[in-house]
């Protein structure tokens, strides 16, 4: 009951009381001889009504009060919800275009709420130019009676800072007035974090295609070609998108299906020399290839990568060339909230219909105490995850966060990182939390398929069999072990740092500062970080990463390799001079 009503309810009964006494005031003039006793029963009725008027006055205002602790604390559990999940929500009547924001909303966009207008063109003016065209259609659309469908857009805060912002909202009618109501949240973390797994699976990319050594995936069991580079395209002469066509065994020789097959095949891990092949090139020339190969995953399947090393005009010298990896997709996903509010006194749990959608649970599967909750914390994570939430509460902690994995109803489990606000009474006492719950598992398993990926294409470069050389503004970058062992001296010294010259002649530094775009080769001197020199080929590209431009080297020792040549020749001359009828005698 309102206020007004308290007031018209204490005027019934002032008017009743002067009605009754006018009506005793009135027998009592218009007869004298009015018995005392019809005095005493008019007063008492009167007195009768006074008292039920009285009751149901009280019993009103304390009907009254109740409502308006339950209103308060239900718009207290919604705003503290709102702000721990940075959640705004915003109101437009369509037909006077009124635009009610949030205290939420005015933070996630930097406005002032003095300085809004109120319309909808003091909120567009704040999307982002390349944003702008597209929301103001929207804006026309629900004028004329659309539909609102979730979307994101950028805005530009008052403060310079560009913002994601998410939202959702539907129409319905207020007061017969089409309104429309809607909630946002600020995604920009979520933007930002795509972003870096973007860019940094852009970079992988780049320098698995970019790669100097010819590098190809099969998918297994039927050895298609799955993804393959430029160094593989331009040795057999046709362009990536033709060897995507084919499988390992259409350019292969006749003969050597079956020995190929049974290299591929493998599912061991590590990486084998699978021997030389021959292949056909789109000329029909042939190439011959030492081909290396490892197990590995690929777009969720089961593959092979293979190094397939020229080695047409160096079959004598047995040289190699590196081997590189393949890498996956990367996902990025969305988190979402699950709100929840915890009586402490009560041990009583409340959750937001998020939790439901996120976990798979309904309503009457809902966990209602933290016994609950805790029996759906995973097994190994229970024990650390309910202690330290106990000792929050039993602490004087304002607030408490968590990360570990959380059952969902089909016995999956799903990463969470759970935070909340704690509130205290005036001993201290740990009263009630109201908390959010993030579903982590999508960002998680990203960031691990992206971990997994990163270092087995580390892993790959290191045990290259080539020494690999990155060089960036004249200097070594990165270096695998092959060229430490090789270039680094007796002691394999680290080589990151080493200036160019330190380890070419200055004609093929220089050569190395300028690289042609496509593969290059050249010859010199390589001199190691001990002092000795020996004669090099050098398989040179360009390469690109994010901190800048910079140049990759592929060492050949052309000395060693003419000494495995020769002593090659010799164990033939030898074995044929045995074949002739020469014997070698011990002395005796």
């Amino acid at each position: 009951m309102r206020a007004r009503d308290h007031i018209l309810l204490g005027l019934v009964i002032l008017c009743s009381l002067a009605v009754v006494t006018l009506a005793v005031d009135q027998l009592w003039r218009s007869n004298q001889q009015l018995h005392p006793h019809y005095l005493v029963l008019a007063l008492a009725v009167t007195a009768l009504l006074s008292a039920l008027l009285t009751l149901a006055l009280v019993h009103s205002v304390r009907r009254e009060r109740q409502l308006q602790n339950v209103r308060v604390r239900d718009q207290a559990r919604l705003l503290n919800a709102q702000r721990i999940a940075a959640i705004g929500w915003w109101e437009y009547d369509i037909a006077d275009d009124r635009l009610q924001l949030s205290p939420e909303m005015f933070a996630m966009l930097g406005i002032d709420p003095a300085r809004f207008g109120g319309h909808a063109a003091d909120f567009l003016k704040r999307v982002h130019p390349d944003d702008y065209t597209r929301l103001e259609q929207v804006v026309r659309t629900i004028r004329q009676g659309g539909e609102l469908a979730p979307a994101n857009y950028r805005i530009v805060r008052d403060d310079g800072v560009e913002r994601h912002i998410e939202y959702h909202g539907e129409t319905c009618e207020i007061d017969g007035r089409p309104v429309l109501l809607g909630t946002a949240r600020d995604i920009t973390d979520t933007i930002d974090a795509q972003q870096q797994l973007q860019e940094a699976e852009r970079q992988f990319r780049y320098l698995f295609e970019k790669n100097p050594a010819p590098l190809a995936v099969y998918r297994r069991p039927d050895m298609k070609v799955v993804a393959v580079n430029d160094a593989m395209a331009d040795m057999f002469g046709c362009t990536r998108e033709e060897l995507l066509t084919r499988t390992a065994f259409d350019m292969l020789q006749p003969g050597q299906d079956e020995q190929l097959q049974s290299q591929l095949g493998l599912s061991s891990q590590s990486i084998r020399d699978a021997g030389i092949f021959h292949f056909l090139a789109a000329t029909g020339s042939v190439i011959a290839c030492h081909v290396y190969c490892q197990g590995t995953l690929f777009a969720g399947g089961e593959a092979c990568q293979a190094l397939l090393l020229n080695v047409t005009s160096t079959l004598r010298s047995q040289a190699e060339l590196l081997a590189s990896e393949k890498r996956f997709a990367a996902v990025a996903q969305v988190s979402n909230d699950a709100i929840w509010d915890y009586d402490v006194q009560a041990d009583s749990l409340w959750w937001g219909e998020t939790y439901f959608k996120l976990f798979g649970y309904s309503a009457e599967q809902d966990a209602r105490s933290t016994a609950d909750w805790g029996g759906r914390v995973h097994p190994e994570d229970r024990e650390r995850v309910t202690i330290s939430f106990a000792a929050a509460l039993a602490g004087r902690a304002s607030d408490w966060q968590a990360r570990y994995r959380y059952q969902r109803k089909d016995g999956s489990h799903a990463v969470v990182l759970d935070r909340c606000a704690i509130m205290r009474d005036a001993d201290g006492r740990a009263v009630r939390a109201v908390g959010g719950m993030v579903d982590l598992t999508t960002e998680v398993e990203a960031q691990r398929a992206l971990e997994q990926r990163e270092q087995a294409y580390r892993d790959l470069l290191l045990q290259l069999p080539l020494p690999l050389l990155v060089l960036q503004d004249g200097r070594v970058t990165f270096a695998n072990a092959a060229a430490r062992h090789k270039l680094g001296g007796a002691d394999d010294t680290v080589l990151e740092g080493v200036a160019a010259p330190l380890l070419f002649d200055n004609a093929t530094a220089a050569a190395c500062e300028q690289p042609d775009d496509g593969l290059s080769t050249l010859s010199g001197s390589v001199r190691t970080l001990d002092g000795r020199r020996f004669e090099a080929m050098l398989t040179v590209a360009a390469y690109q990463s994010s901190g800048g431009r910079g140049v990759q080297l592929l060492v050949r020792d052309l000395e060693e390799e003419r000494r495995a040549e020769n002593e090659r020749i010799e164990r033939e001359s030898f074995f044929r001079l045995s074949a002739d009828g020469f014997c070698i005698l011990d002395g005796e």
